[in-house]
């Protein structure tokens, strides 16, 4: 038999608590009080200087509502008519805002057009970042602090900043998602709104057949239907063809303005960014798009659901060629989720663990403040990934595991 010496197993106890952080040690709300502090100092900043950024991209998406009303709807997709008509409404002269998007979204903007560019621009960020809260929104003790993080993270900061869809998109996809098997219906309509920016959307079908949601399926096929034929009905039978035939030249605009930018979040741009030639780059984004696409069955098919949501939204992020800092308020929802997961799991964190979220919280505002890109997006993603489907993997251990020290304790072992 061997003999345990009490004295070396105490200082192992010991050893592994100081690198464990439980959620409500003192070290744990002293950096949780340190991030927060630091989070709403660079929101401060940048509120404070609001007016030297001029509603950033918003004016451009109010812009897009005015034209509805003073311009033939086709107009939106002629580049030349539209910025003209841009810089009418007070856009810089030097700015280029093409409307690269699907005729359905004008149903969703056109309402913005009937107020002025303030006003707009306030009723946006406020009712978008509202859905964005309730998406992610969880009961607990830690319900506020959640939602106090999430008001001050870096990337609602850069949204509020810019003025973009970032609040709508992550309130569509994690709304989706979180209510598929309580409210598939909703949750379809969520998904089938959410073809606005359908290239968020590409892994969503796969796990919603890896659930089983056929309803919500059927559902999200119904919302779009009807949001084209809507379409079609307000703005004309032809308005499809005129985007279709307008797309190739965006497309092109796209890679001869955009691909060199800061800000681009996707796996194209960091390696683009580091010398990899357009095709080959494009090559490894659609390997990383079948890889993401088995790594989200897997996750639907294996893991709880709590985390099988933060790892499809992560696995988005890394998927999707199309995307900016702006599109990332969906990634610190998904770290929000996690860790109100492995808070009701009650499962502390590693150091290393704790090191990996704050670069998940924090990368956005590094490469938001750089000049050049910088490539890290990709890295940090793949890590955060990696950390969910580690939880995942010892909550199968725990799950499968239990029943048989259960056994064992019971015969005296």
């Amino acid at each position: 038999m061997r003999v345990v010496d009490p004295v070396c197993c105490a200082a192992g106890n010991d050893l592994r608590s100081s690198r464990r952080w439980g959620f409500r040690e003192a070290r744990t709300i002293r950096l949780n009080a340190v991030l927060t502090g630091i989070f709403a100092g660079y929101l401060f900043i940048y509120l404070c200087h609001m007016p030297e950024y001029h509603f950033g991209d918003f004016i451009a998406i109010w812009a897009y509502a005015k034209v509805l009303f003073t311009h033939p709807v086709g107009d939106l997709y002629d580049n030349a008519v539209l910025h003209a008509a841009e810089v009418g409404f007070g856009m810089d002269p030097a700015g280029e805002a093409p409307f690269p998007y699907a005729p359905t979204v004008l149903l969703m903007l056109w309402p913005l057009g009937l107020l002025s560019l303030v006003a707009a621009y306030g009723a946006w960020i406020v009712v978008t970042l509202a859905l964005y809260i309730c998406s992610i929104f969880t009961k607990g003790h830690a319900a506020l602090a959640m939602a106090t993080f999430a008001l001050v993270a870096p990337t609602t900061t850069i949204n509020i900043v810019v003025g973009q869809s970032g609040f709508l998109l992550a309130a569509l996809l994690i709304g989706g998602l979180r209510l598929m098997d309580r409210r598939p219906i909703l949750s379809g309509i969520l998904f089938g709104l959410l073809t606005y920016k359908p290239q968020f959307g590409i892994l969503v079908p796969i796990a919603l057949m890896a659930a089983g949601q056929w309803r919500c399926i059927a559902a999200a096929c119904v919302t779009t239907a009807t949001l084209i034929v809507a379409s079609v009905a307000v703005f004309g039978g032809t308005i499809w063809l005129t985007w279709l035939r307008a797309f190739p030249a965006y497309a092109a605009w796209f890679d001869d303005r955009i691909i060199g930018q800061s800000g681009r979040s996707t796996l194209t741009a960091n390696l683009q960014s580091l010398g990899v030639a357009q095709e080959p780059a494009r090559l490894i984004q659609a390997i990383a798009v079948g890889l993401a696409a088995v790594l989200v069955w897997f996750c639907f098919r294996r893991l709880p659901r709590a985390l099988a949501i933060p790892a499809l939204l992560v696995a988005t992020c890394l998927a999707t060629p199309h995307a900016f800092l702006y599109d990332l308020p969906m990634v610190t929802g998904a770290a929000l989720l996690f860790v109100a997961y492995r808070l009701r799991s009650d499962m502390p964190f590693s150091l290393p663990e704790i090191g990996v979220l704050i670069l998940v919280l924090i990368f956005p505002a590094i490469m938001a403040q750089s000049t050049t890109h910088v490539p890290i997006s990709t890295v940090v993603l793949s890590l955060f990934e990696m950390l969910i489907l580690s939880t995942g993997e010892r909550q199968r251990t725990i799950s499968t595991s239990a029943p048989l020290e259960m056994t064992a304790l019971q015969v005296g072992i």
